[in-house]
């Protein structure tokens, strides 16, 4: 694959496909590896940082947390020197559509979203956001409403899945351990 690391591989499903972040030593993109036909695809292929990825229930459509801002292409590789304002500390969720790559931005904040996954479903999406300064999970509905906090975990929470239709797991930090 010519990667220096695979991370957070998300099973598509509706098929043979992984999604996961690979870094090449410049860059973290997101990748499909399609098992079938023995292909890899870069599909985000840019500058941007691209550190987490889960699929839709549909097999079409991917969320992926990004730096990237208001830059909604892929395969963006420009000028180095335009990076320099680029805030790479702040983590937004996205969603691309693997039939014709557009990128949409779900979350436009100051503040990080982080481990997005779609319900059940396919009707919300559940995710991590620091909005109180301490991590605790939220819920936005598809239709662009804002999103409701589900915890409030002084410790914070890290690391979400969203196993049935009432159901999520997480991890917390509690006396001194997860």
């Amino acid at each position: 694959f010519d990667l220096e690391g695979i991370f957070r591989p998300s099973w598509n499903p509706t098929n043979n496909k992984i999604a996961f972040v690979g870094n090449n030593g410049s860059s973290s993109d997101i990748y499909i590896y399609d098992i079938d036909k023995d292909t890899l695809i870069n599909l985000t292929n840019d500058w941007y940082s691209d550190v987490q990825v889960s699929w839709h229930p549909n097999g079409e459509d991917l969320l992926i947390i990004s730096d990237r801002g208001n830059h909604l292409t892929t395969g963006f590789r420009g000028d180095p020197l335009n990076f320099i304002n680029h805030n790479v500390d702040n983590l937004d969720i996205y969603k691309i559509n693997l039939n014709n790559k557009i990128i949409t931005r779900i979350t436009n904040t100051s503040d990080n979203e982080t481990y997005a996954c779609y319900s059940p479903d396919g009707e919300e999406i559940a995710f991590i956001a620091d909005y109180s300064g301490i991590n605790n999970i939220y819920i936005q509905s598809n239709d662009g409403s804002p999103p409701i906090a589900i915890t409030n975990i002084l410790t914070g929470v890290t690391q979400l899945n969203w196993m049935s239709k009432n159901q999520l797991i997480y991890t917390g930090f509690y006396e001194g351990g997860y």
